[in-house]
């Protein structure tokens, strides 16, 4: 099942989506102020011109009537037609839009004006600077602050490091959830790529052994505590291992933005943590370093202008960029790597917006395990990314208590084990009543797990999303998993299902531009816009291939369709 093929790959048409009108030449759904780009219906008889970029859609012919009476000036139109181009316009052709199916419209829309990650974030930073970002146990930082120190982080690392845009540095902050998500958006803005290491040491000595035999190799390892080996495989390779958590002379962050992991003399003297300024519970100095979001936004602008290693044709755009390399399992014994092209990322965060919009589901998001995967979802759209302490995750009573306190609307994601043990140790009480939506992820969600959490916890909604390394994260997902679909299961499957081949009343989508497919062995492959043409040079990469839709990749999950209405249906799932 996808949503109809968009363009490869998306684009920027240099036009913002958040200054774009969606002109229906009929009517629109309700819900649309939810979407990720505004909608306004309009007609001859209205008579109310648009103002600013727009975009008209709808059935062709009303398409037509709504130019002809010069009521706005689309940049392009959306119709059924298959013509090149309509009513002197270029037309992008989505068959769905004459019966009312405005989904598709949607996501062709939103690729052609997709934006990088940064400036999702600096855009939101602009726009509601003293808005808060992040929150954690130790408090809330506004975006302002947020970029600022992302940006400071960023000079510092590459005064210290060299770094130029195509770099890349490996990733291990596993201690200060704050300072991960700092240094993520601080490589973003600078154009250098992150690379996830494991925690498990032989794991990420395979890793690093596979970055040091690219010809780009890797140029640090960036760390929040000591490490056995010096890193292991860097230890003897000359990539410089920096540790984030002691002070670096050319950045002097305030303790509110960036709180210090411990508070005595490292073994080299200094002081430790990232930061200076008054402890104690003393105000924190005043922030002589701050750097407006303004100034962010545009210093950012110029390091696009200038290309870097993977400037395009342009010489600015940044969306060809890799925005992040991770890992597989390892399953197989060997860790293949993927590096993920920064539209693909931006591409599936929209697709995320339409589906779980902020607006309807609360904005503050909380983020524990999936934190390096997910720390941009919400900072894209403008709500505040709550920051899950490690010892957290392992702790469900705690979980829920830090969630109260942080207010939290929505957390992304549990995993199904987290969610079974919050049904047998959390009474319904204890649930914050502030938690209305909980996203599953991680391992297939088992049926029963998901019965007894929605019947426990009834005033909580439920979703259940399939997310890969080949994909860049996100591929489908179940929107709603609820009672009724969990009761007509009943015993005849084991899991719930991660995708329905109807569209529709919440049951299940397909990032767009993609499809999930099971081929005759039973396997699933992902096909379309997310998918990259295979693993790091080096790593084998056969189970990738060329489709007339675009790259696809059998993978290594089994799934089968199921009939889920009972004999008969017309429903299937893929489980």
């Amino acid at each position: 099942m996808s949503v109809e093929p968009l363009e490869l790959p998306p684009q920027h048409t240099g036009v913002e989506l958040s200054e774009l009108t969606l002109v229906a030449a009929c009517a629109l759904p309700e819900g649309t102020a939810l979407w990720p780009v505004r909608a306004v219906e309009a007609s001859p008889a209205k008579a109310v011109p648009v103002l600013g970029p727009c975009v008209v859609c709808g059935p062709s012919a009303a398409v037509e009537e709504l130019i002809r009476a010069e009521l706005c000036a689309p940049i392009y139109v959306v119709s059924e037609s298959t013509a090149t181009t309509l009513a002197g316009h270029e037309n992008v052709t989505i068959a769905g839009v004459a019966d009312g199916e405005w989904e598709g419209v949607v996501g062709a829309i939103c690729s052609r004006h997709i934006a990088t990650i940064p400036q999702m974030i600096l855009e939101h930073a602009c726009a509601t600077p003293d808005a808060p970002a992040v929150a954690d146990a130790s408090g809330e930082i506004s975006y302002a602050e947020l970029v600022s120190a992302a940006w400071r982080l960023g000079g510092a690392l590459t005064d210290e490091l060299g770094l130029a845009a195509g770099g890349t540095v490996g990733v291990l902050l596993s201690e200060n959830e704050r300072l991960l998500a700092v240094t993520l958006l601080a490589l973003g803005l600078r154009r250098i790529v992150p690379c996830h290491l494991s925690t498990f040491a032989a794991q990420r000595q395979l890793q690093l052994e596979r970055l040091l035999q690219l010809p780009r190799g890797c140029s640090a390892v960036l760390v929040d505590r000591q490490l056995p080996d010096g890193a292991d495989a860097a230890a003897g390779s000359g990539v410089r291992v920096l540790r984030l958590d002691l002070a670096m002379p050319a950045l002097a962050m305030p303790t509110a933005v960036m709180p210090t992991l411990a508070r005595g003399p490292a073994s080299n003297g200094q002081t430790t943590g990232v930061t200076t300024g008054a402890r104690d519970g003393a105000p924190p100095p005043l922030d002589e370093r701050h750097v407006e979001p303004h100034a962010v936004r545009a210093a950012h602008a110029a390091i696009v202008r200038e290309g870097g290693k993977h400037g395009t044709k342009d010489g600015g755009s940044a969306l060809l960029d890799e925005s992040f390399i991770d890992w597989t399992s390892g399953s197989t014994g060997r860790p293949k790597g993927m590096a993920t092209t920064m539209w693909r990322m931006s591409h599936w965060i929209r697709w995320r917006a339409f589906h779980w919009p902020l607006r309807r589901l609360g904005g503050r998001v909380a983020m524990g395990l999936f934190l390096p995967w997910y720390w941009h979802i919400p900072l894209a759209q403008g709500g505040t990314l709550v920051l899950v302490p490690k010892p957290l995750n392992v702790d469900v009573r705690g979980l829920m208590a830090y969630l109260g306190e942080r207010r939290v609307d929505w957390i992304d994601c549990l995993t199904p084990g987290q969610l079974q043990m919050t049904t047998e140790l959390c009474s319904a009480a204890s649930l914050p009543p502030c938690l209305a939506h909980v996203m599953c992820s991680g391992e297939a969600l088992p049926v029963g797990t998901a019965r007894a959490f929605l019947r426990k916890f009834p005033k909580v909604s439920l979703s259940n999303v399939l997310a890969t390394t080949e994909t860049s994260a996100d591929i489908c997902a179940l929107v709603r998993v609820d009672l009724a679909l969990c009761d007509r299961l009943g015993d005849a499957v084991s899991h719930v299902p991660v995708l329905c081949s109807r569209e529709g009343q919440g049951q299940g989508c397909v990032v767009w531009g993609n499809s999930v497919e099971l081929n005759a062995e039973g396997r699933l492959v992902h096909t379309g816009l997310n998918m990259e043409a295979g693993y790091l040079p080096g790593d084998d990469s056969s189970s990738f291939m060329v489709t007339p839709r675009g790259h696809a990749c059998v993978t290594g999950d089994c799934g089968f369709w199921l009939d889920a209405d009972g004999e008969g249906g017309d429903r299937k799932s893929v489980v």
